[in-house]
């Protein structure tokens, strides 16, 4: 067995493999008995009663007893060690407090990366996979400015806002981010997030309730909202149309006591039309920057300043001057920043008027001032 997870870690991820366990049948059986107990159990003649009925002659209670046999404990973590993968208790990781009273109740987690990205304060940055191009540029930005602010940026790593909120936060190169998956960690959905997902484990944390080698079927992604709220200080819905998963997880959080924001959008944006509705009839928080959030959150930072605030640049202009180095041309820092080309261009002009850069050829450079101005 990995000298980096114990006996106890051990059996609950074993159970968590077998034949049709769920969350909520795992946590059934772990409320009779230890996860060392129960797996014992299992692999002889025990089975929970309260389960039965589900079992016949050939039924669940002799599916687990032959799983057990040939899926021991120290196999189940050896196979996650060759994937990048490793059994975690909700107790185990920092803040794992904040898991504490879902239903159903966590169990066992599987990581890939650094469990210490849960130390900083967290963020949710969540919203439709139907997102528009406005949307994942807002989102994007957000992503980045809270990272910079050293905020972990939570979502559930969906196609749209979730992905742009992490793609931008990676692009800050700066706190960790953390996703929370609807599936095995070896099974990334979609598959267009493949690379984004590696990003995450190899900068931060990619979290799944789900053993290696289990698909992402349409339930388990309500399942995951629910640990993506209980996360978070707050959790901030960008888009969302009038229904969907952003406003499943701002109604999590809301009954966690977490606070909501949300981003405004147009009226005839359908796209908006789910946000715009908890800003009128929920206790929400509106949101107009990333200082929004993190005042919410409680979270100080020099990196993030009003974007109204007279002299001060916005995240966007500051996004952009973070990522110029040498120079750059707008194609290329709309690839660095991860921001909208409009917003990058817009910025450029911004930043042009203020004397902060000038073209230089195709490429725009800082400009250099000298120390009496």
């Amino acid at each position: 067995m990995s000298p980096s997870v114990d006996h106890r870690t051990a059996c609950a991820a074993a159970l968590a493999t077998l034949p049709e366990m769920t969350p909520a049948r795992l946590a059934a059986v772990l409320r009779l008995r230890t996860p060392e107990a129960a797996w014992a159990g299992i692999a002889t003649d025990w089975f929970p009663e309260t389960l039965r009925p589900t079992g016949g002659a050939n039924g669940l209670a002799e599916q687990w007893r032959a799983h057990a046999a040939a899926h021991p404990p120290d196999r189940v973590v050896a196979g996650c060690a060759a994937l990048g993968v490793r059994p975690v208790l909700p107790a185990d990781l920092p803040g794992g407090d904040r898991l504490v009273g879902l239903e159903p109740p966590v169990s066992v987690l599987f990581a890939a990366g650094d469990p210490e990205a849960l130390s900083a304060p967290c963020v949710a940055v969540v919203g439709t996979r139907r997102a528009t191009a406005l949307g994942r540029e807002i989102a994007g930005v957000l992503g980045a400015d809270l990272a910079r602010a050293g905020v972990a940026v939570v979502s559930g790593l969906a196609a749209g806002i979730d992905a742009a909120a992490h793609a931008g936060a990676l692009s800050a190169d700066a706190a960790a981010p953390v996703g929370v998956v609807g599936c095995g960690l070896d099974v990334p959905y979609p598959k267009a997030n493949t690379r984004l997902w590696a990003s995450v484990a190899a900068s931060g944390l990619l979290l799944s309730e789900h053993p290696p080698g289990v698909g992402p079927l349409a339930h388990h992604f309500p399942q995951r909202n629910r640990i993506v709220a209980a996360l978070a200080r707050v959790v901030v819905v960008v888009e969302s149309h009038r229904r969907g998963g952003g406003l499943i997880t701002a109604d999590l959080a809301a009954s966690l006591g977490r606070t909501v924001a949300v981003v405004p959008g147009s009226l005839r944006n359908p796209a908006a039309e789910g946000t715009n509705l908890l800003l009128r009839d929920a206790q929400t928080v509106p949101v107009l920057d990333a200082l929004d959030v993190l005042i919410a959150a409680g979270v100080t930072s020099p990196a993030v300043r009003r974007t109204d605030d007279a002299g001060a640049l916005d995240v966007t202009e500051q996004l952009v001057l973070d990522h110029l180095g040498e120079g750059g041309t707008v194609d290329q820092l709309v690839a660095r920043t991860g921001a909208g080309l409009g917003a990058v261009v817009d910025a450029l002009d911004r930043l042009d008027e203020r004397g902060e850069i000038h073209p230089f050829g195709p490429e725009w450079q800082r400009t250099v001032r000298s120390k009496g101005w």
